[in-house]
């Protein structure tokens, strides 16, 4: 059974794209796989900035590595389309795996992708520029890979559902859901002994407008104002600015601290001191942040966009898109005068890259069949 692993986003450094291809790979190869598990695995070299160097990825010490093919393709170019077949065709996999919607064309070995969200057709403004050509492009791409894949992973029963409202049922039967895991390393990572006077609440993403960023900073103001809550509000994430200028609106907010993006070394201990993750986005395909926090024994506070309900812990606050400023600050302001509840551990252990894997590749498990449905 030979596998082959498309891992050239790999070299889209600290995107999300980029760590959920890595976490998926490293948990494959980390996996007690079948003694006849083959793994190619497609890697694009560096150009210089913030790629991946030739050698920079390799498997755990003690694990059976991959066969890695260095292919100078980049991805969403036209060389990605046009001349990928070609090579995939010629490694003879009996199944090309592919993270992302927008599949080569051409490619003749049975295909397996994911689609982790459709926001450029369902949020107003996430696409700025372009827009009806961008819009017609993804529904394209996205029915081309449906139409040759033997298999489509959603990465939420909210994505799965969004997809089969825009094609139809007519692929339905090809698209299942696997959910992502934590991308930090949680098993290293104890809850600090921060200063019991430092108290604050952590948002975690950029800024795009779907983020809800000026609804977010309002009602922290009024939490501040009216509720006497006496932390802070910390925005981590890239500061490329959308639809407003967030660092000016925040710098009118007392109690506001904007960080930028950070390392995952720092990012952590944030997740574990935090009152709580806040995260009011008015769509999500999935939100690893409220998993990565309620791994980290966090609580969050979650909207009802997307996939916010669904893969949020049972052991959240809810704040309705429709809920007014006021009552969502008093709301968020009861929660968290709560002692933090412990996190169920099913719900924790459903959240996992090893579960994820055997759910995307079964034919590469002893226990589960070799061949994918079709």
């Amino acid at each position: 059974m030979r596998l082959i692993f498309d891992a050239r986003h790999l070299s889209l450094t600290y995107t999300g794209l980029g760590r959920y291809t890595q976490a998926v790979l490293e948990a494959l190869v980390a996996a007690p796989t079948r003694p006849d598990f083959n793994l190619v695995v497609l890697m694009r070299p560096s150009e210089g900035r913030g790629t991946a160097e030739k050698g920079q990825w390799a498997p755990r010490a003690g694990v059976r590595g991959p066969q890695l093919e260095w292919v100078d393709v980049r991805p969403f170019s036209a060389a990605h389309y046009a001349r990928m077949s070609v090579l995939v065709d010629s490694l003879g996999g009996d199944f090309y795996f592919y993270p992302h919607f927008d599949v080569p064309f051409g490619i003749r070995t049975p295909i397996i992708f994911v689609v982790h969200d459709l926001l450029p057709l369902l949020v107003e403004g996430y696409v700025q520029r372009y827009v009806l050509a961008k819009k017609a492009w993804f529904k394209f791409a996205l029915r081309h890979s449906l139409s040759r894949a033997v298999r489509c992973h959603a990465v939420s029963q909210t994505t799965r559902r969004d997809i089969i409202g825009l094609v139809g049922a007519r692929y339905a039967g090809k698209v299942g859901v696997t959910v992502e895991g934590p991308l930090l390393n949680v098993s290293r990572t104890g809850r600090p002994d921060a200063n019991p006077h430092t108290r604050f609440i952590l948002y975690v993403g950029d800024r795009r407008p779907h983020k809800n960023l000026k609804r977010l900073l309002d009602i922290f103001r009024i939490l501040k104002s009216q509720h006497d809550y006496p932390g802070e509000l910390y925005l981590v994430g890239a500061r490329r600015n959308y639809d407003f200028d967030v660092d000016a609106y925040a710098a009118e907010v007392p109690g506001v601290v904007v960080t930028g993006p950070l390392p995952d070394d720092q990012l952590a201990p944030l997740y574990c001191a935090a009152d709580a993750l806040i995260l009011l986005s008015k769509y999500e395909g999935f939100g690893l942040p409220v998993v990565e926090a309620a791994a980290m024994g966090s609580r969050v506070i979650v909207s009802d966009g997307g996939s916010l309900p669904e893969i949020a812990p049972r052991e959240r606050c809810l704040i309705p898109a429709a809920m007014r400023v006021t009552e969502a600050a008093a709301s968020i302001a009861h929660f968290l005068s709560k002692p933090c509840p412990p996190v169920d551990p099913a719900y924790l252990a459903r959240y996992s890259w090893d579960q994820a894997v055997r759910s995307l590749f079964p034919f590469a498990f002893a226990d589960s069949p070799k061949r994918v449905a079709t």
